[in-house]
């Protein structure tokens, strides 16, 4: 397969982490920042509401200042893998759901199908959205998250689950969107399940050529030597994801030419017994190609985060 501009790859600077100096952390806290990068507005449909001051080695004022480093990396066409959620953790899946459709209506149902037939859950909950715009972000949109990163980690709320029901923590302390009852029917003691985030571009043009989302192979990563646990804080909570210092191992992938039909899926979090890598890295990047190019039309997409449970 032939990139724009006839390439067979193409490259893109990603956004990894340095290790913090001595006597500091990476970390970054949201209330600190004028404009702060991050959908706001979904954080506690996402991440929950864990107390930061039960985290006591969570110390905002240790926060590295100026950890990113960028890196060139060769970015190759995911499609020559044939990837699939049990293996790779991502694949892509087709829609005819129009990008204009209500999110919470017609689109959470969509999504509910194709988790449902990608992984063969017979239960998905769609439980959190954001909307994003990679020039233009607003109260509602989201800009482009260049930040090699997970959407968990193993102290978010995932991993959390019998602790937050046990104690009766769930309403106070889990995501908003999900309901007490159903955790402890499907999440709860061991059982299997996953978060699936499925992403899609729904911008005017009606191929994606700008800012697309990168996706590493959980094959190239050295999870104990890589990953660095990246704590956020937002009003007194504080949320978990990975972050991942750079090697020049990682091998990245992304689907080019994705049109509004094309919807991918990756995994966000795997339970010890579910199939395929714990968390997909991933990153918006900018395509870097030679030569003189028109302007490309601005990304807009959408994501929709979906629990699969209840597996035969």
């Amino acid at each position: 397969r032939r990139f724009p501009g006839g390439m067979a790859e193409v490259f893109g600077m990603m956004s990894y982490v340095r290790p913090a100096p001595e006597g500091e952390m990476v970390g970054y806290d949201v209330d600190s920042v004028a404009a702060s990068g991050l959908p706001t507005f979904s954080f506690r449909r996402q991440h929950g509401a864990w107390p930061l001051e039960l985290e006591a080695d969570v110390d905002t004022r240790r926060f590295a200042k100026n950890s990113i480093a960028p890196r060139r990396h060769i970015v190759r066409e995911a499609r020559d893998l044939e990837p699939r959620l049990e293996t790779k953790g991502f694949e892509l899946r087709s829609t005819r759901v129009p990008t204009e459709a209500d999110v919470e209506t017609t689109y959470y149902e969509e999504a509910r199908r194709l988790v449902r037939d990608a992984t063969g859950a017979r239960v998905v909950l769609p439980y959190d959205h954001v909307r994003r715009h990679a020039t233009h972000p607003t109260a509602e949109a989201g800009p482009a998250a260049f930040l090699v990163h997970t959407d968990s980690a193993d102290r978010s709320w995932q991993w959390r689950v019998d602790h937050l029901l046990d104690n009766d923590l769930w309403d106070a302390r889990g995501p908003a969107a999900v309901d007490q009852s159903f955790a402890r029917r499907y999440l709860s003691a061991g059982k299997r399940w996953c978060v699936v985030n499925c992403w899609r571009h729904v911008s005017d043009h009606p191929v994606l050529r700008s800012t697309p989302l990168a996706l590493l192979d959980d094959a190239s990563l050295d999870w104990d030597a890589d990953v660095m646990l990246y704590p956020i804080t937002m009003q007194g909570t504080v949320a978990f994801n990975y972050v991942l210092k750079h090697s020049p191992r990682h091998r990245w992938y992304f689907f080019s030419d994705m049109t509004r039909d094309d919807v991918l899926l990756f995994q966000a979090y795997a339970s010890p017994s579910q199939p395929g890598p714990r968390a997909v890295f991933h990153t918006a990047f900018d395509l870097q190609l030679p030569g003189d190019h028109p302007p490309l039309p601005p990304r807009k997409s959408i994501e929709v985060r979906c629990i699969a449970c209840d597996f035969d």
